[in-house]
């Protein structure tokens, strides 16, 4: 003879486990909101917050390495980067001219090319992106380095720049 009472209590366990179940996946989903893309959330007026630039020798042993917090340690100086939905973008600084770019962006390569010229472009990584905060990373290599950094100028050597932006405007 079969517990009618038994059966009742495990059909109202099995009734209400699945109630919850259905609860947490709609509360989940709806908490959840898509990602936007790069392309999206590179839109907008950044401000260069800090800059960090590595220079390593052809043995992978770092020969330089400086850090500049834009407005603390040179104050006033201030240098921004607009990416417009139609591909353009503008330089800005208080101490330099301004430049006038086109860009393309390609998951995480973003490629500035200078005024205007798609013969010539400089690659940049998307470190991170979010909302609020932008770090580029660019790697140069090459011996022209020097004239700039007082560095053997027969050498090779490879530079990586980290730039950090903080979002001032949104598209």
């Amino acid at each position: 003879m079969v517990n009618s009472s038994a059966i009742s209590k495990s059909t109202g366990f099995l009734l209400v486990a699945m109630c919850l179940g259905s609860l947490y996946g709609c509360i989940k989903s709806s908490s959840n909101p898509p990602a936007q893309s790069n392309a999206t959330l590179i839109l907008g007026k950044w401000l260069l917050t800090k800059q960090v630039i590595r220079i390593y020798n052809a043995a992978g042993t770092l020969v330089r390495d400086t850090t500049d917090a834009f407005g603390i340690i040179q104050p006033g100086v201030n240098s921004y980067q607009t990416f417009n939905a139609d591909g353009s973008s503008i330089s800005l600084s208080n101490v330099d001219t301004t430049g006038i770019y086109t860009y393309t962006l390609s998951g995480t390569v973003l490629k500035i090319y200078p005024n205007l010229n798609v013969n010539s472009y400089q690659a940049q990584n998307i470190v991170s992106l979010n909302e609020t905060n932008l770090e580029l990373e660019s790697i140069l290599t090459g011996s022209d380095l020097p004239a700039v950094w007082g560095l053997d100028p027969t050498a090779t050597y490879k530079l990586v720049e980290d730039d950090y932006f903080t979002r001032i405007e949104a598209p």
